[in-house]
């Protein structure tokens, strides 16, 4: 059986709606994490927030 094939079009329109999905989960798990405000998650450098998100 071969994999369905999706255009770069619809590719896109799913990693959009995954990060519109999960930035507001994220957002929470890493204020909560640090007790820093959601709005300055991404002040700190993106592999720090990635992976205190992952840790939690």
């Amino acid at each position: 059986m071969t994999p369905p094939e999706i255009t770069a079009a619809e590719q896109t329109a799913l990693d959009n709606a995954l990060l519109d999905a999960l930035n507001p989960l994220a957002s929470a798990m890493r204020a909560r994490a640090t007790g820093l405000a959601e709005e300055r998650m991404w002040d700190a450098d993106p592999i720090e927030v990635t992976l205190s998100i992952l840790a939690t």
